[in-house]
């Protein structure tokens, strides 16, 4: 499990936000390697950006879409949020095969 001790500010609320609105309109990150996602361009058909994910906790993640790529730019790239959102899923949930193997020993007569 993952303890996020990253402020949750209104930027990363702005960001988080119009990641979901990426999702729902299917455009979900794909995983390329170990903490790394291809986020589909929304205003760029075709085009994927990656996002390397650095600290899930400290929301700190990199993105190589020109917002991303700015230094000092206002707010958090939508890319970097959905990515995050991707990588808590990730860690936060054990692999089907592990939970039926810990759930098993409750169905074991005793």
């Amino acid at each position: 499990m993952v303890h996020i001790s990253a402020p949750i500010t209104a930027a990363w609320l702005s960001a988080q936000d119009r990641a979901l609105a990426d999702r729902a309109a299917g455009r979900r990150p794909i995983p390329n390697g170990r903490g790394r996602y291809l986020v589909e361009s929304a205003s760029e058909p075709g085009v994927r950006h990656e996002v390397t994910v650095h600290n899930a906790g400290m929301l700190d993640a990199s993105c190589t879409c020109v917002h991303g790529r700015q230094t000092g730019a206002r707010g958090h790239c939508k890319h970097q949020a959905s990515a995050l959102m991707a990588e808590l899923e990730r860690v936060s949930r054990p692999p089907a095969s592990d939970m039926a193997a810990k759930m098993a020993r409750f169905s074991r007569a005793a």
